[in-house]
């Protein structure tokens, strides 16, 4: 099992070949389960590198520089 607890409100859970994650950033209470790859990304802003889980998303903030990423601003990406 990992936990990855990205801020006081989301985090991740690694637990047999599924991730599960949890976020109430927005006081929606999102919990979302999924399978794959996690992928890393270079964010266009900051130049930190982001862990991101699945790419079922069409633009993420990054917690580093707290700008928005569009799919379109990601040019390539690693598989972990």
């Amino acid at each position: 099992m990992k936990i990855d607890i990205r801020s006081d409100s989301s985090l991740y859970i690694e637990l047999n070949g599924w991730t599960y994650y949890i976020d109430d950033s927005t006081n929606e209470q999102i919990m979302e389960k999924f399978n794959g790859t996690p992928i890393e990304i270079q964010c266009p802003h900051c130049d930190q590198t982001l862990t991101v889980y699945h790419m079922d998303w069409s633009a993420i903030v990054c917690l580093h520089c707290n700008e928005e990423i569009n799919k379109e601003e990601i040019g390539s990406w690693t598989m972990m």
